[in-house]
């Protein structure tokens, strides 16, 4: 049994059959880290490119409760206020922001934190996110779409930084319903 086992082995790794036993089992050492490596990928391959939590192709959730201040240097869009109660942003979402600053040339500061309304006590504060936890998906004059790409939960604060001569924005363009 052992004898037919390392003669198929030895086809299999060498492409012809084994002419002498030590030989098969020579090939066979040489290429053992070859074996556990395609082994090892054939283990994980499907899973390494796919998320354990699902894709999401849904249209992003429109939301157009933000405002947009007029500053001296130009014009400030907040989804929420650093003190108010901050977007819900599970697994895979995607988040419609229409903002209407009227330029797609603006910077994007996102804060993310595991509490809807993280200064509070207690509420375990905030920070930048890293990776893939907030994708911008499309970056236009009066729109952004961004989305948390990774499978877990958070939420979510999006500041835009438009600098430049105000721009009133539209009516209802940044201020009238929306999602929480």
């Amino acid at each position: 049994m052992l004898r037919r086992l390392s003669g198929a082995l030895g086809r299999l790794l060498t492409g012809s059959p084994p002419t002498d036993r030590v030989l098969t089992i020579g090939v066979m050492a040489r290429r053992a880290p070859l074996i556990l490596a395609l082994a090892a990928l054939i283990a994980v391959g499907p899973s390494g490119c796919q998320s354990q939590c699902g894709d999401n192709d849904d249209e992003p959730i429109l939301y157009t409760d933000g405002t947009v201040e007029l500053t001296a240097q130009g014009r400030v869009y907040m989804s929420t206020p650093y003190d108010g109660t901050w977007l819900h942003f599970p697994a895979r979402r995607r988040f419609l922001l229409r903002h209407g600053l009227g330029t797609s040339s603006y910077s994007v500061d996102a804060y993310l934190s595991f509490h809807p309304r993280p200064l509070e006590k207690g509420g375990g504060g905030l920070s930048a996110p890293a990776g893939n936890e907030v994708i911008v998906e499309r970056l236009t004059e009066d729109e952004l779409v961004v989305k948390n790409d990774t499978c877990s939960e958070f939420y979510l604060l999006v500041r835009l930084e438009a600098s430049g001569a105000a721009h009133e924005p539209e009516a209802g363009s940044a201020g009238a319903g929306g999602a929480p």
